[in-house]
Protein backbone atom coordinates (compact mmCIF):
# COMPACT_ATOMS: atom_id res chain seq x y z
CA UNK A 1 0.00 0.00 0.00
CA UNK A 2 1.32 3.45 -0.83
CA UNK A 3 1.36 6.33 1.63
CA UNK A 4 -1.38 8.90 1.16
CA UNK A 5 -0.46 12.58 1.52
CA UNK A 6 -3.14 15.24 1.96
CA UNK A 7 -2.86 19.03 2.21
CA UNK A 8 -5.19 21.16 4.33
CA UNK A 9 -5.39 24.48 6.20
CA UNK A 10 -6.53 25.23 9.77
CA UNK A 11 -10.30 25.34 10.07
CA UNK A 12 -10.91 22.66 7.47
CA UNK A 13 -12.63 19.42 8.35
CA UNK A 14 -11.02 16.08 7.51
CA UNK A 15 -13.48 13.35 6.57
CA UNK A 16 -12.23 9.89 7.52
CA UNK A 17 -14.29 7.44 5.47
CA UNK A 18 -14.09 3.67 5.65
CA UNK A 19 -14.77 2.76 2.02
CA UNK A 20 -13.28 -0.69 2.53
CA UNK A 21 -15.03 -4.02 3.15
CA UNK A 22 -13.36 -4.49 6.55
CA UNK A 23 -13.37 -2.68 9.90
CA UNK A 24 -10.74 0.04 10.50
CA UNK A 25 -9.69 2.19 13.46
CA UNK A 26 -7.79 5.37 12.58
CA UNK A 27 -5.58 7.08 15.14
CA UNK A 28 -2.86 9.72 15.46
CA UNK A 29 -0.46 10.58 18.25
CA UNK A 30 0.81 13.66 16.40
CA UNK A 31 1.13 16.66 18.76
CA UNK A 32 -0.83 18.93 16.39
CA UNK A 33 -3.88 16.61 16.38
CA UNK A 34 -4.01 13.47 18.52
CA UNK A 35 -7.14 11.51 17.63
CA UNK A 36 -8.87 8.15 17.64
CA UNK A 37 -11.76 7.34 15.33
CA UNK A 38 -12.75 4.26 17.27
CA UNK A 39 -13.82 1.19 15.33
CA UNK A 40 -15.33 2.11 11.97
CA UNK A 41 -17.44 -0.42 10.13
CA UNK A 42 -17.55 -0.40 6.32
CA UNK A 43 -19.36 2.73 5.11
CA UNK A 44 -18.91 4.67 8.35
CA UNK A 45 -17.21 8.06 8.49
CA UNK A 46 -15.93 10.54 11.06
CA UNK A 47 -15.28 14.29 10.73
CA UNK A 48 -12.18 15.72 12.38
CA UNK A 49 -11.70 19.48 12.75
CA UNK A 50 -8.16 20.59 11.85
CA UNK A 51 -7.49 23.34 14.38
CA UNK A 52 -3.85 24.27 13.89
CA UNK A 53 -0.91 23.87 11.51
CA UNK A 54 1.23 20.77 11.77
CA UNK A 55 1.89 17.32 10.41
CA UNK A 56 -0.64 14.66 11.33
CA UNK A 57 0.41 11.06 10.80
CA UNK A 58 -2.58 8.73 10.61
CA UNK A 59 -2.48 4.98 11.15
CA UNK A 60 -4.94 2.10 11.41
CA UNK A 61 -4.60 0.23 14.69
CA UNK A 62 -5.88 -2.94 12.99
CA UNK A 63 -3.73 -2.84 9.83
CA UNK A 64 -0.03 -1.94 10.17
CA UNK A 65 0.50 -1.18 6.47
CA UNK A 66 -2.16 1.54 6.32
CA UNK A 67 -0.98 5.07 6.88
CA UNK A 68 -1.57 8.61 5.69
CA UNK A 69 -0.11 12.03 6.38
CA UNK A 70 -2.09 15.27 6.53
CA UNK A 71 -0.02 18.44 6.25
CA UNK A 72 -2.01 21.29 7.78
CA UNK A 73 -0.28 24.32 6.26
CA UNK A 74 -0.51 27.64 8.12
CA UNK A 75 -2.01 29.40 5.07
CA UNK A 76 -3.63 28.72 1.73
CA UNK A 77 -0.28 29.43 0.09
CA UNK A 78 0.56 25.78 -0.35
CA UNK A 79 0.55 23.10 -3.01
CA UNK A 80 1.47 19.49 -3.71
CA UNK A 81 4.17 18.44 -6.16
CA UNK A 82 3.63 16.37 -9.26
CA UNK A 83 4.94 12.80 -9.30
CA UNK A 84 8.14 14.20 -10.83
CA UNK A 85 8.60 16.70 -8.00
CA UNK A 86 7.71 19.91 -9.83
CA UNK A 87 5.21 22.41 -8.48
CA UNK A 88 3.64 25.78 -9.22
CA UNK A 89 2.23 28.12 -6.62
CA UNK A 90 0.32 31.11 -7.95
CA UNK A 91 -1.16 34.17 -6.25
CA UNK A 92 1.71 34.74 -3.81
CA UNK A 93 1.82 38.44 -2.88
CA UNK A 94 5.15 40.27 -3.07
CA UNK A 95 7.12 39.89 0.13
CA UNK A 96 9.63 37.82 2.06
CA UNK A 97 8.72 34.32 3.14
CA UNK A 98 10.11 31.09 4.47
CA UNK A 99 9.19 28.32 2.03
CA UNK A 100 8.89 24.82 3.48
CA UNK A 101 8.94 21.48 1.66
CA UNK A 102 7.85 18.30 3.40
CA UNK A 103 8.24 14.65 2.41
CA UNK A 104 7.02 11.74 4.56
CA UNK A 105 9.81 9.70 6.16
CA UNK A 106 12.28 12.46 5.26
CA UNK A 107 10.93 15.51 7.07
CA UNK A 108 10.96 19.14 6.07
CA UNK A 109 13.39 21.57 4.51
CA UNK A 110 12.94 25.34 4.50
CA UNK A 111 14.46 28.08 2.38
CA UNK A 112 14.17 31.87 2.45
CA UNK A 113 12.13 33.28 -0.42
CA UNK A 114 11.58 36.77 -1.76
CA UNK A 115 8.74 37.33 -4.21
CA UNK A 116 8.81 40.52 -6.26
CA UNK A 117 5.62 41.85 -7.84
CA UNK A 118 5.16 40.90 -11.48
CA UNK A 119 8.15 38.53 -11.51
CA UNK A 120 8.34 34.75 -11.61
CA UNK A 121 10.35 33.25 -8.76
CA UNK A 122 11.98 29.84 -8.99
CA UNK A 123 12.90 27.84 -5.92
CA UNK A 124 14.61 24.44 -5.90
CA UNK A 125 14.33 22.17 -2.88
CA UNK A 126 16.45 19.12 -2.27
CA UNK A 127 14.57 16.85 0.10
CA UNK A 128 16.61 13.69 0.62
CA UNK A 129 16.41 10.89 3.17
CA UNK A 130 18.91 11.09 6.02
CA UNK A 131 22.01 9.05 5.34
CA UNK A 132 21.97 5.54 6.68
CA UNK A 133 24.82 4.57 9.00
CA UNK A 134 27.33 2.24 7.44
CA UNK A 135 27.85 -1.00 9.36
CA UNK A 136 31.28 -2.54 8.88
CA UNK A 137 31.55 -6.09 10.22
CA UNK A 138 34.65 -6.75 12.33
CA UNK A 139 36.48 -9.99 11.78
CA UNK A 140 36.63 -12.39 14.69
CA UNK A 141 33.75 -10.77 16.61
CA UNK A 142 30.26 -12.14 16.83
Amino acid sequence: MRLELLLATPGQSLQIINDDLMVHSVFSVSPSKPLSSGTMAPGESRAVQLDRPGIIELFCSLHDAMEAVVVVAPSGLSTLTSRGGSYTLTGVPAGRYRAVAYAPEVGQVSLPLEVRGGERTTLHFQVVPPSQPTVIPQKGKR
